[in-house]
């Protein structure tokens, strides 16, 4: 069962993890970044988080459609993706994008091995 919709604020704070995780594993795989996200954060934030920087990129061919679809159904926090000053996203470069596309591939594998 999903949990609550998080707030745009919260988002940013799982943002803020996964970057922590990704700069402690940068010489790792993706899939192994995502085992420490997904320990970090959980599931649901992790595609909530995930989906809404999916969102805000989607003029971004760098993420894949396939993955873009997957990650639709979370995408849960319409606010959280506009473009305004009151936008609490930050740093969204820090990860390269291709990057962010090859987690939520791990992401995607790692949600449809346990169904």
């Amino acid at each position: 069962m999903r949990s609550k919709i998080l707030t745009a604020e919260e988002l940013e704070e799982k943002w803020l993890i996964i970057r922590e995780c990704y700069d402690e594993t940068r010489e790792s795989s993706p899939a192994e970044t995502l085992k420490i996200i997904l320990n970090r954060i959980g599931e649901d934030a992790c595609l909530q988080t995930f989906a809404t920087i999916a969102e805000i990129k989607k003029d971004d061919g760098r993420i894949s459609p396939t993955n873009r679809a997957f990650l639709r159904p979370y995408f849960l926090n319409e606010k959280a993706a506009e473009w305004d000053i009151g936008n609490p996203f930050t740093g969204l470069d820090h990860i390269h994008t291709t990057h962010i596309d090859q987690l939520i591939s791990e992401l995607t594998k790692a949600i449809k091995l346990k169904a």
